[in-house]
């Protein structure tokens, strides 16, 4: 005798991931003469994909590296290097068009947050850090 089977029901998961906000982490405040900028940027669920190669930044020919911050939703993309030492201006972070973040659903970050919702920039004692538009 078989054991009737019950229907089983699931959830479905199809709302892409967003970024709740873009602030600046190190150094805290703007300008500044610091020779690395870090952004924390944070969204409202796990994301997974997230690299260097999602951001660009303009006004430096600095080096980007993003690391995952541990038991958060949130990634620090710090720029370095190139000619940040001596630089006097505005440094932006921006996705990229075509970035692959996603969450384990394989929803895609397909909406990064309009100019003005990016958080807050930065300026680098003799330079500006500042956020830019998204895409």
């Amino acid at each position: 005798m078989s054991t009737p089977s019950l229907p089983q029901t699931r959830d479905t998961d199809n709302t892409a991931p967003r970024v709740t906000s873009i602030t600046r982490q190190t150094p805290p405040s703007s300008p500044t003469a610091a020779d690395s900028l870090t952004w924390r940027v944070t969204f409202n669920e796990a994301v997974q994909n997230v690299d260097a190669a999602d951001f660009q930044i303009s006004g430096t020919t600095a080096s980007l590296t993003a690391a995952g911050v541990d038991g958060t939703n949130a990634y620090d993309v710090t720029a370095s290097g190139g000619d940040l030492a001596g630089l006097t201006g505005t440094v932006t972070l921006r996705f990229v068009n075509g970035q692959n973040i996603e969450d384990s659903n394989g929803n895609a970050l397909t909406t990064p947050p309009p100019h003005g919702d990016e958080g807050s920039g930065a300026g680098c004692g003799r330079r500006g850090l500042a956020p830019g538009p998204w895409l």
